[in-house]
């Protein structure tokens, strides 16, 4: 029996115990930011949470809600959450905290078995549960994190306790139970697969130098190896079932469904005559498809139009190379949409049908060389290209990049971070869900009952006159009662004068207040007093939208201030939790720390790893900590990797500190246990000498 380290003593749980509460009395600081119009993110999880409280009340019969394109698309692990965390009376936020530092406390505990330094292993919690990436939307990495640090604590407990039998078993059971919900959390589980087969190959090669070939070797090696994948299986097959029952769809996600898959990959093997990145399906390779396949014609109306205005008008937002088409990251989910269009969303099986229907169709025609084609696949990734390999390079040496610097979503955290969506209703379900303190949504100027702009204009010749007009093509011209006041400016004045060393007379009264009832189709006009000539017009409905209409005369001017009662009112609702203030000011400076210090300690800590592996393999001598630590090293890799993938084929964006969230704490780990394996490795070298 491994006993406890006893040096790990009361004084120590302590100070942890102090840094656990700082922690989550900092966190109570962050207000959820909801996005509103998010259907296919934030309010997804939402509704499919709030249809397994229907369930379990009895309202409704299907455990997820009703069916629709929407409700497998994504794992169900993180919904249940939300739900489980209502049920316990917990704010979102504070249970996912509250999941985080539970697996920081597991991870030392085990740990602690290995590593005999106190001071080391708090040191390791403590940087650990200040990692400053804090996700404060309703997104699946609230939780993705702490599910990644609890997968490696099981594989860690299964080598501690590798020599007793009944332990062994429950560490083994623990992982396969906390490896299922991973999978199960978000679409890329497979991706830490590597790092289970390297451990697990371990404790394998150990049993096998304490019992060679014998039966209790065997024993050991399905423990370890096929204990944990079966439970994987078992739940895989359970939820399937669950879904099959009440949806007739017998996968977890159906993006990863048989019939999905080989639709999705039969469109994305047609060849393009004019290949453009991102663009997975252009216009001119959809109208051929609609000739050969009867099935995916059906869906032309859908795919069409304004639907296909719709989804154009997001590409081109979020990508700059997909204006005018449909891009990759957001095609699959325009191809669902047209599907349950067309109604063959009314159940799990009458949509396989369709998908194998068009599948078979398009794949037919390749076959027959109807159309030309890239070889057979069942997959959402697009066919490999030459071109991506340097562009691939350079996406992975980005993120690597971004990665160690450690600048996460935490920069966004600050006092005025507000939701999304069209009306505060719109934000209901997030309030009754997550029972957080959801930010406000920040007013817009086309909603304010009037307007006040703040500023100075001056030209060097003439006096500058101020009006408010109307843009409307009926009344355009009208010019609208306003409330002007003209204010001393010597600032301005001695700016000028230090600056560009004029003498702008007309830059000393240059200061105005103006304030209009008009906004919507109305705008804000800057005109000489003498000459009447319209120098610059402001759009009151958008001020961004700033026109400059006569470039003859020098003029200067400067909007400081635009303000409208309802922003007013926003920003005093915002500033009246001033001790929020004080905690999202102390969480920035630890988030400013570590932008400051995790990059030079990535630094040292790949260059002390990269160093202990060469001496380790020379001197033919593994330890636990460098494989464990090789394990971690492979799954940053490996995320990274699919990661710049996609980034460089279908999602511009997808190189985004969010999508980091689980590699941030591993990465904190690895640094860690690299300069501690280094020291150990030299200190053995040493002693032997």
């Amino acid at each position: 029996m491994n006993e406890v380290n006893p040096i790990f003593s009361k004084k120590y749980w302590f100070i942890l115990l102090c840094f656990t509460l700082i922690k989550l009395w900092l966190v109570t600081g962050i207000s959820l930011v909801g996005f509103g119009w998010a259907d296919y993110d934030d309010r997804l999880f939402l509704n499919l949470a709030s249809g397994f409280l229907k369930f379990l009340s009895g309202e409704q019969d299907k455990w997820l809600g009703t069916y629709n394109q929407l409700t497998l698309a994504k794992g169900p692990m993180y919904p249940l959450f939300i739900a489980i965390s209502f049920i316990s009376g917990l704010s979102l936020l504070m249970a996912q905290n509250i999941l985080y530092i539970i697996s920081g406390i597991l991870l030392i505990l085990v740990l602690r078995e290995i590593i005999h330094s106190p001071f080391l292993l708090m040191i390791i919690y403590t940087i650990y549960i200040f990692n400053p990436e804090i996700e404060f939307r309703v997104m699946r990495e609230g939780i993705y994190p702490a599910l990644t640090i609890l997968f490696f604590v099981g594989l860690i407990g299964c080598y501690v306790y590798r020599n007793e039998n009944k332990q062994s078993i429950l560490w083994a059971v623990f992982l396969g139970i906390i490896l299922s919900i991973f999978w199960m959390t978000r679409e890329e589980g497979i991706l830490i697969i590597p790092s289970f087969i390297m451990i697990a190959g371990y404790l394998i090669f150990l049993a096998y130098k304490r019992f060679n070939f014998t039966k209790a070797f065997w024993g050991k090696s399905t423990i370890y190896l096929l204990l944990p994948l079966v439970i994987l299986f078992g739940f895989i097959q359970l939820v399937s079932l669950v879904n099959k029952l009440h949806y007739e769809s017998y996968a977890v996600v159906e993006f990863k469904s048989s019939s999905f898959l080989s639709a999705y990959g039969a469109l994305l093997r047609v060849k393009h005559p004019h290949f453009k990145r991102y663009i997975p399906m252009p216009k001119d390779v959809q109208k051929t498809i609609y000739e050969i396949s009867p099935s995916f014609k059906e869906l032309e109306p859908f795919l069409e139009g304004t639907q296909r205005q719709h989804w154009e008008g997001i590409s081109c937002q979020m990508c700059s190379d997909c204006c005018g088409d449909i891009g990759g990251g957001w095609f699959m989910w325009a191809l669902r949409d047209a599907v349950a269009m067309a109604g063959y969303y009314t159940s799990g099986k009458i949509a396989d049908t369709f998908y194998s229907k068009m599948a078979q169709e398009i794949n037919t025609a390749c076959k027959l060389e109807l159309l030309q084609c890239y070889e057979e696949r069942n997959t959402l990734i697009p066919p490999f290209r030459e071109e991506y390999l340097p562009l691939f390079l350079k996406s992975l040496f980005q993120g690597i990049n971004a990665l160690i610097s450690f600048k996460g979503t935490s920069q966004e955290i600050n006092i005025s971070s507000h939701s999304y969506g069209t009306t505060e209703e719109s934000l209901d379900i997030f309030r009754y869900l997550t029972r957080e303190n959801v930010a406000p949504l920040k007013p817009s100027y086309s909603e304010a009952s009037s307007i006040t702009l703040s500023g100075w204009a001056f030209t060097p010749a003439e006096k500058i006159n101020l009006r408010i007009q109307s843009t409307n093509f009926q009344n355009i011209n009208e010019v609208l009662p306003i409330s002007l006041e003209r204010i001393d400016s010597i600032d301005v004045y001695e700016y000028f004068l230090k600056n560009n060393h004029s003498l702008y007379e007309n830059a000393k009264a240059s200061r105005f207040n103006i304030t209009s009832p008009c906004i919507k189709k109305c705008e804000l006009v800057f005109y000489t007093q003498n000459t009447n000539l319209v120098l610059e017009t402001i759009n009151l409905e958008n001020p961004d939208n700033r026109k400059r209409l006569n470039q003859d005369i020098p003029f200067y001017f400067y909007v400081d201030l635009i303000t409208t009662p309802e922003l007013l009112k926003y920003n005093s609702l915002i500033k009246q939790n001033n001790l929020g203030t004080i905690k999202i000011n102390i969480l920035q400076t630890i988030a400013n720390f570590y932008y400051t210090v995790m990059p030079w300690l990535s630094y040292l800590g790949m260059g002390l790893y990269t160093l202990t592996m060469v001496y380790l393999l020379l001197s033919f001598h593994l330890n636990f900590l460098f494989v464990l630590n090789t394990a971690i090293f492979c799954a940053i890799i490996f995320r990274l990797s699919a990661l710049s993938y996609i980034h460089i084929t279908s999602f511009p964006t997808i190189i985004d500190p969010r999508y980091f969230a689980s590699l941030y704490p591993l990465l904190i780990i690895f640094i860690i246990l690299s300069i501690h394996t280094a020291y150990i490795s030299w200190t053995e070298k040493h002693n032997m000498k």
